[in-house]
């Protein structure tokens, strides 16, 4: 079964503000926890037979966000994407011979296949 993370998990799960151990952006920067959801609505799906490793999921989210801003992300740095991930989104992590540690229960959508 593929689902979407869904707009309820994500406002809850990546709440913005400082308040929350994210730091706040400043008013002409795009709102990076705004770019995150979007990251994962586009490019993540919860999938219980699949996984993601973990550093090809943070890597595309770099990406992501150096496309989208022409910056390397500034508050959701590899230990608060895994944060956010494994604990806020409650997505557990694996450790795979070949493949070293992965998400598992999602999968990643890539660009040309949306």
């Amino acid at each position: 079964m593929i689902t979407i993370i869904s707009s309820i998990e994500t406002p809850a799960g990546i709440p913005s503000g400082a308040r929350y151990g994210m730091p706040e952006t400043a008013g002409e920067e795009p709102d990076e926890t705004a770019l995150f959801r979007e990251f994962l609505s586009l490019h993540v799906r919860r999938n219980r037979i699949m996984s993601v490793q973990r550093m090809l999921l943070w890597s595309e989210w770099v990406r992501f966000c150096l496309k989208q801003t022409n910056a390397f992300p500034r508050s959701i740095l590899e230990d608060q994407f895994n944060d956010i991930l494994m604990g806020k989104l409650n997505i557990g992590v694996g450790n795979e011979d070949f493949f070293g540690p992965v998400y598992e229960g999602i999968q990643f959508i890539p660009e040309k296949n949306r």
